[in-house]
């Protein structure tokens, strides 16, 4: 198998694991900040925007 072969082969499996991972996301979750606050939702109509 060359290089080009193996790495081809290597991003393949790589995509495969993501496919699955995404297909398991089936349920509705939380979503979250990078910083690991709640996300989405209603916006307080009470705030500004800035």
């Amino acid at each position: 198998m060359t290089l080009t072969e193996a790495t081809l082969a290597r991003i393949e499996s790589k995509l495969d694991a993501l496919i699955d991972a995404l297909a398991g996301e089936d349920e509705e979750q939380d979503i979250t900040t990078l910083d690991g606050d709640a996300a989405g939702g209603e916006r307080d109509q009470t705030e500004g925007l800035g």
